[in-house]
Protein backbone atom coordinates (compact mmCIF):
# COMPACT_ATOMS: atom_id res chain seq x y z
CA UNK A 1 0.00 0.00 0.00
CA UNK A 2 1.40 3.53 -0.93
CA UNK A 3 0.16 6.50 0.95
CA UNK A 4 0.87 9.84 -0.77
CA UNK A 5 1.05 12.62 2.21
CA UNK A 6 1.00 16.05 1.11
CA UNK A 7 0.63 19.35 2.63
CA UNK A 8 -1.92 22.21 1.50
CA UNK A 9 -0.95 24.90 -1.00
CA UNK A 10 -1.19 28.17 0.14
CA UNK A 11 -0.43 31.27 -1.72
CA UNK A 12 1.08 34.14 0.54
CA UNK A 13 1.33 37.63 -1.19
CA UNK A 14 5.01 39.07 -0.05
CA UNK A 15 4.64 43.07 0.21
CA UNK A 16 8.09 44.67 -0.40
CA UNK A 17 9.78 46.47 2.18
CA UNK A 18 9.97 50.32 1.47
CA UNK A 19 12.57 52.35 3.15
CA UNK A 20 12.34 56.06 2.81
CA UNK A 21 15.67 57.98 3.04
CA UNK A 22 15.37 61.97 3.55
CA UNK A 23 19.23 62.25 2.08
CA UNK A 24 19.46 64.71 -1.41
CA UNK A 25 21.17 62.56 -3.79
CA UNK A 26 20.79 62.39 -7.87
CA UNK A 27 19.52 59.58 -9.14
CA UNK A 28 22.20 57.39 -9.52
CA UNK A 29 23.61 58.21 -6.56
CA UNK A 30 20.48 57.04 -4.80
CA UNK A 31 20.47 53.91 -6.59
CA UNK A 32 24.09 53.23 -5.58
CA UNK A 33 23.02 53.96 -1.97
CA UNK A 34 20.02 51.51 -1.70
CA UNK A 35 21.89 48.86 -3.75
CA UNK A 36 24.40 49.12 -0.40
CA UNK A 37 21.64 49.57 2.02
CA UNK A 38 18.47 46.97 0.92
CA UNK A 39 19.16 45.96 -2.34
CA UNK A 40 18.19 48.66 -4.86
CA UNK A 41 15.57 51.82 -5.57
CA UNK A 42 11.68 50.90 -4.59
CA UNK A 43 10.13 48.82 -7.41
CA UNK A 44 6.21 48.91 -8.45
CA UNK A 45 4.95 45.61 -10.00
CA UNK A 46 1.64 45.84 -8.67
CA UNK A 47 -1.60 48.44 -7.31
CA UNK A 48 -1.03 47.05 -4.11
CA UNK A 49 2.92 48.11 -4.18
CA UNK A 50 2.12 51.50 -5.33
CA UNK A 51 -0.63 52.01 -2.56
CA UNK A 52 1.70 50.61 0.03
CA UNK A 53 4.93 53.32 -1.84
CA UNK A 54 2.31 55.92 -1.36
CA UNK A 55 2.33 55.27 2.01
CA UNK A 56 6.37 54.65 2.61
CA UNK A 57 6.11 58.51 1.14
CA UNK A 58 3.06 60.44 2.06
CA UNK A 59 3.73 63.81 3.85
CA UNK A 60 7.36 63.12 3.39
CA UNK A 61 8.49 64.97 0.29
CA UNK A 62 9.20 63.90 -3.46
CA UNK A 63 11.59 60.72 -3.85
CA UNK A 64 13.05 58.84 -5.99
CA UNK A 65 12.17 55.53 -7.17
CA UNK A 66 14.05 52.85 -9.73
CA UNK A 67 12.28 53.59 -12.87
CA UNK A 68 13.92 55.79 -15.51
CA UNK A 69 13.44 56.23 -19.61
CA UNK A 70 15.98 54.44 -21.53
CA UNK A 71 17.02 55.05 -25.08
CA UNK A 72 14.12 56.54 -27.04
CA UNK A 73 11.29 54.62 -26.08
CA UNK A 74 12.02 52.35 -23.09
CA UNK A 75 11.15 52.29 -19.40
CA UNK A 76 12.92 50.61 -17.40
CA UNK A 77 13.39 49.82 -13.35
CA UNK A 78 16.81 49.58 -11.89
CA UNK A 79 16.53 46.06 -11.12
CA UNK A 80 16.15 45.10 -14.79
CA UNK A 81 12.44 44.50 -14.79
CA UNK A 82 9.74 45.85 -17.38
CA UNK A 83 7.22 48.94 -17.67
CA UNK A 84 5.50 50.26 -15.50
CA UNK A 85 1.51 50.22 -15.30
CA UNK A 86 0.01 53.95 -16.76
CA UNK A 87 -2.20 54.31 -13.80
CA UNK A 88 0.65 55.70 -11.23
CA UNK A 89 1.66 58.38 -13.14
CA UNK A 90 0.49 62.12 -11.76
CA UNK A 91 -1.81 64.02 -14.31
CA UNK A 92 -0.08 64.69 -17.44
CA UNK A 93 2.82 62.97 -16.74
CA UNK A 94 5.43 61.62 -18.44
CA UNK A 95 6.49 64.55 -19.77
CA UNK A 96 9.67 64.66 -20.91
CA UNK A 97 9.68 68.58 -20.35
CA UNK A 98 12.79 68.84 -18.74
CA UNK A 99 15.14 66.75 -21.46
CA UNK A 100 15.69 63.28 -22.56
CA UNK A 101 16.08 59.89 -20.34
CA UNK A 102 14.17 61.19 -17.19
CA UNK A 103 14.23 59.65 -13.73
CA UNK A 104 11.16 58.88 -12.13
CA UNK A 105 10.35 60.66 -8.65
CA UNK A 106 6.93 59.76 -6.31
CA UNK A 107 4.90 62.47 -4.63
CA UNK A 108 1.84 62.91 -3.32
CA UNK A 109 -0.18 63.56 -6.85
CA UNK A 110 1.81 60.46 -8.68
CA UNK A 111 4.69 59.55 -10.30
CA UNK A 112 6.85 62.57 -12.38
CA UNK A 113 9.80 62.89 -14.59
CA UNK A 114 12.87 64.67 -13.89
CA UNK A 115 16.66 65.14 -14.72
CA UNK A 116 18.50 62.32 -13.42
CA UNK A 117 21.21 64.65 -12.12
CA UNK A 118 18.27 66.99 -9.82
CA UNK A 119 18.65 65.98 -6.35
CA UNK A 120 15.80 64.43 -4.54
CA UNK A 121 14.92 62.20 -1.23
CA UNK A 122 14.88 58.38 -2.34
CA UNK A 123 12.87 54.92 -1.39
CA UNK A 124 14.78 51.85 -1.12
CA UNK A 125 13.42 48.09 -1.47
CA UNK A 126 14.64 45.00 0.48
CA UNK A 127 15.42 44.40 4.06
CA UNK A 128 18.46 45.33 5.87
CA UNK A 129 21.47 43.99 4.78
CA UNK A 130 24.16 42.40 6.87
CA UNK A 131 25.95 45.06 9.15
CA UNK A 132 29.60 43.51 7.69
CA UNK A 133 28.43 43.48 4.29
CA UNK A 134 26.96 46.92 4.69
CA UNK A 135 29.52 48.45 6.10
CA UNK A 136 31.56 47.38 3.28
CA UNK A 137 29.32 48.83 0.63
CA UNK A 138 28.94 52.12 2.28
CA UNK A 139 32.51 52.69 2.18
CA UNK A 140 32.94 51.81 -0.94
CA UNK A 141 29.84 53.91 -1.91
CA UNK A 142 30.96 57.09 0.10
CA UNK A 143 34.62 56.74 -1.99
CA UNK A 144 32.78 56.63 -4.95
CA UNK A 145 31.46 60.10 -3.88
CA UNK A 146 33.87 61.50 -2.73
CA UNK A 147 36.25 60.80 -5.68
CA UNK A 148 32.71 62.78 -7.76
CA UNK A 149 33.61 65.42 -5.95
CA UNK A 150 37.54 65.92 -5.89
Amino acid sequence: MVMLLSRPMTTESTSPEYHYYNQTLSWSDARSFCRVKHGDLATVTSMEEAQLLAQTAAGRGDAWIGLRFIGTARWLWSDGSGAPSSSYWDESEPNFSDGPNPCIETNEGGWNDLPCSWGRALVCQGGESKPFLRDLRLKKFHLQIVNRLL
